[in-house]
Formats: structure tokens, C-alpha cells, sequence
């Protein structure tokens, strides 16, 4: 699991010691790095996986054709992805996310 510091920390791990510094990604095994996040109290985060929130939001629109009417929505809403991507607001791409989500939905047999 990919973990960032926000501030500079040297933690504990079995082989020794390991300095974090903010904004670079260390991966570490899922169970260390959950307990660490919870230990650290809010100075370190787990770091997205971009690529696979990318591939989500495309499963979602596959298939979907330029002649299709939730088009105009659906690239709006991606266009929300795309810039809590840029901004590296996680939170906000998953909201967005969601938004495409809804959007793909409509006007389907499910929707």
C-alpha cells in the first residue's frame, strides 16, 4: 500500500529505521501501513492509486458511443475527475466519480 508522510517522520519497521519525507510515496505492506496511518494521527496518508480510479471511470463509460445523449453530462462530470486528479483531491475525484456514475445510468435498462 503507497503511504506519503506530510511532515518529516522516521518510523519503526523491521529492518530498522526508515525516514519519510513529505510527497514521496514509500510502499509498504497493507497491514503496516494501515496501522501506521492510524498511529500516526492525520501525518500520513495513503497515497491513491490514479491508475486504477482512472480504469473505474472508464469500465463506466465503456461502451458508450459519440451519438449517445448523456454524452454532454458524462464528459462534464468526467471533467470534475479530471480536475480533483490534478489537484490530487482524492475525496473530490471519488464524488465525481460517482457523478459519472449516475450519469452512465441513466437512460439504461437499470437507470
Amino acid at each position: 500500500m503507497l503511504i506519503e508522510a506530510l511532515i518529516p517522520l522516521t518510523i519503526r519497521v523491521q529492518e530498522g529505521e526508515m525516514t519519510l519525507d513529505p510527497g514521496k510515496a514509500v510502499d509498504l505492506p497493507a497491514e503496516s501501513a494501515k496501522k501506521l496511518i492510524q498511529m500516526a494521527h492525520g501525518k500520513v496518508r495513503a497515497v491513491p492509486n490514479w491508475l486504477t480510479e482512472w480504469r473505474a471511470v472508464c469500465d463506466l463509460t465503456y461502451g458508450i458511443t459519440a451519438e449517445d445523449h448523456r454524452i454532454p453530462a458524462i464528459l462534464d462530470t468526467m471533467g470534475q475527475c479530471d480536475r480533483a486528479f490534478a489537484e490530487g483531491d482524492y475525496q473530490a475525484f471519488l464524488l465525481a466519480r460517482e457523478g459519472v456514475k449516475r450519469v452512465c445510468q441513466k437512460g439504461t435498462v437499470h437507470g
